[in-house]
């Protein structure tokens, strides 16, 4: 809950925890990000052994794409597995 308004936070929101806007203030629960933690991690993610597929920043797959798909979401200098002039 956040402020005198008794509105809910995100169920993505760790502690279900946020501020008077609505963006979770203690991070996202796994595999969700953004402000709002309302935008769930690519599926092309590769799978991690602990934690979170994707950084909560920003949606960029922590262990880089499954072998044979591509994502929206790149970081500088990353390359997709599939490129075929790369």
């Amino acid at each position: 809950m956040y402020g005198l308004c008794n509105m809910e936070c995100s169920k993505n929101c760790l502690n279900e925890s946020c501020s008077i806007n609505g963006e979770c203030d203690l991070g996202c629960a796994t595999n969700f990000y953004g402000k709002k933690c309302n935008i769930p991690c690519p599926e092309t993610c590769n799978e991690v052994v602990t934690g979170p597929l994707c950084l909560q920043e920003n949606g960029i797959c922590k262990n880089g794409l499954r072998y044979g798909t591509t994502s929206d979401i790149f970081r500088p200098g990353m390359y997709s597995l599939i490129c075929p002039s790369c």
